[in-house]
């Protein structure tokens, strides 16, 4: 369904198509689904308790991260998470380890990407596409660069957000998710409108009541990217 309906959308006339596509299936239909439920955050527990990551223990997760990032080269719009399932299939981890692993597929797929356009001057991600738009074609010096940039920003990120989460648990517990949920909306509505018009607005409410159909029948959400990657194989066949 959404493969038919991202079609339908990349072929319409109008302006940033993916914004009310996308929006519309991840963002809206789970904010639509969280205000049915009433979904109020509990009380957050800080915990302070160092986790000690074990490589050996953590082996099968890392061959798996290792074997599988790199079909992000090869298969078009294929997301992090759809290639940490994959992955997970092989690894059987715990929550825990999944996310570990998700990390890291993250980072290698960035890195990726750049390699393809170094390689063979394709993109695969939004940040390789805006690196490409700006100074070309990469050479193996920038390559490089931008690789290190990666390592360190990722590294970084780890701390900075390990800091910055246990503040933001405070505010977490005063917040009203309904409320928040409900202006949310009202703000998507309003870019869009202003951006894609009011056919986008029509994008938007349909791409939402499929989303929520996704939601609402159990399906994993992570099927929905087939809005990207039906419309990038009949590009490619044709």
């Amino acid at each position: 369904m959404t493969g038919v309906l991202g079609f339908i959308v990349f072929n319409m006339e109008l302006k940033e198509p993916m914004l009310p596509l996308l929006t519309g299936l991840f963002g809206a239909a789970s904010l639509f689904f969280s205000i049915k439920q009433k979904t109020r955050i509990g009380k957050q527990r800080v915990i302070e308790k160092k986790i000690k990551v074990s490589i050996k223990k953590e082996r099968g997760v890392l061959l798996s991260s290792a074997i599988f990032s790199p079909l992000t080269l090869f298969l078009p719009a294929l997301s992090s998470g759809q290639i940490a399932i994959i992955g997970n299939q092989f690894a059987k981890s715990d929550r825990k380890q999944f996310l570990f692993m998700l990390g890291i597929i993250t980072m290698l797929t960035m890195c990726l990407s750049f390699l393809g356009l170094f390689l063979i001057s394709k993109t695969r991600t939004g940040s390789a596409a805006a690196i490409k738009s700006l100074i070309g074609i990469l050479d193996w010096r920038i390559f490089v660069l931008i690789v290190f940039v990666i390592l360190i920003s990722g590294v970084a990120s780890f701390f900075i957000v390990n800091f910055l989460s246990k503040k933001f648990l405070i505010v977490l517990e005063k917040i009203d998710y309904s409320k928040i949920s409900v202006i949310t909306i009202i703000v998507i509505a309003i870019v869009t409108f202003l951006v894609s018009g009011f056919l986008g607005l029509i994008v938007l409410m349909v791409s939402t009541l499929t989303g929520i159909y996704c939601i609402s029948s159990g399906v994993k959400r992570t099927n929905m990217i087939g809005c990207l990657i039906l419309p990038t194989i009949i590009l490619y066949l044709f």
